[in-house]
């Protein structure tokens, strides 16, 4: 009997200490509001254009966005991101600026993708299959939208992609007027990555308390068979 309650104490303690867990999110970008310009971010190589950036100071939730003006192209941030197990989450407010009865504009959220390249140089790829959806995209002209985006990678998926580092990404597609933008406000970006957890300090009593436990045990057992 005795016997018993030491391995299931054994257990209990080896559960207390152990596990896997999310840590906090953090805010990854460091201008996502554009309050008062589009500093750290750039332009990005979409069928062979780089495109325009620009600030808006009258466009924006509040005031202050971030405009996609030259034709087919991409905006990401500066920063680059190394690739890590977890829960990706990349959202923003967006508007088409466009006339719906002439043009046909597309303005989407994706993530941009770098294959053996950790300072996000080089080709990127966007995903083109996001949980089995096709990435986020404005459906309606001149109403404003928030998109988000929302993809685990757990390691084997990044080992199999080779997936070095990353950056979210603003897509301007498909525009055919000289005078269409996609607008952008409100970006925000976090990575919770899988990460084995810290035990708290009831968990680390628990685990105490169970040795104490153990340790009585053993005791008892040399009394009782000497």
């Amino acid at each position: 009997m005795m016997k018993k309650l030491i391995v299931v104490l054994l257990t209990i303690s080896s559960i207390a200490l152990s596990g896997d867990a999310l840590s906090a999110q953090e805010e990854m970008l460091t201008n996502g509001t554009f309050d008062l310009d589009v500093n750290d971010w750039t332009v990005g190589l979409v069928f062979g254009s780089t495109g325009t950036i620009e600030w808006s100071s009258s466009q924006g939730l509040p005031p202050g966005a971030l405009r996609m003006v030259g034709d087919d192209q991409a905006s990401f941030p500066e920063e680059c991101f190394l690739m890590t197990p977890g829960v990706f989450n990349f959202s923003a407010d967006g508007f088409m600026d466009t006339d719906p009865n002439v043009d046909i504009l597309g303005c989407g959220l994706n993530l941009a993708i770098y294959v053996d390249e950790v300072d996000c140089t080089g080709n990127y790829y966007v995903i083109p299959i996001l949980d089995g959806d096709l990435p986020p995209a404005l459906s309606m002209a001149n109403q404003w939208q928030r998109l988000q985006i929302e993809l685990t990678l757990p390691q084997q998926s990044i080992e199999d992609l080779d997936i070095v580092s990353f950056r979210p990404i603003f897509e301007k597609y498909g525009d055919m007027g000289s005078d269409d933008a996609c607008v952008w406000d409100n970006a925000s970006m976090t990575m919770t990555p899988f990460l084995t957890a810290v035990p708290t300090m009831s968990e680390v009593g628990l685990a105490v308390l169970c040795l104490l436990l153990i340790v009585a045990a053993v005791a008892i057992l040399r009394r009782t068979s000497s």
